[in-house]
């Protein structure tokens, strides 16, 4: 039981964390059209949460699904990636 929920606590790390960078993404990007996959990513993290009894071999798909879901929001913040977009928003986030 504790291996259980030592492994969703991390996974709960990793999910929080896209939540919120979703959350940044979606206020800095406003002037910007959202990528075709924003709707199934948001739903994933923003709109739902993981419950405690979820067996161990869904939370490992969970993970790995958060590691591709991960890299497309890395790359969805590759247009405020330069310095001038960091100086006018004063923000560190992407």
């Amino acid at each position: 039981m504790l291996g259980s929920v030592a492994r969703m606590s991390r996974l709960e790390n990793v999910r929080e964390t896209l939540r919120l960078a979703l959350k940044e993404l979606e206020l800095t990007a406003l002037a910007f059209a959202k990528p075709s996959w924003w709707t199934e990513v948001w739903e994933r993290y923003v709109g739902s949460k993981l419950d405690f009894r979820t067996p161990v071999s869904v939370l490992i798909e969970k993970m790995s699904q958060a590691a591709v879901d991960g890299l497309k929001i890395w790359g969805g913040c590759r247009p405020f990636r330069t310095r001038r977009w960091r100086r006018q928003r004063k923000s560190n986030y992407c």
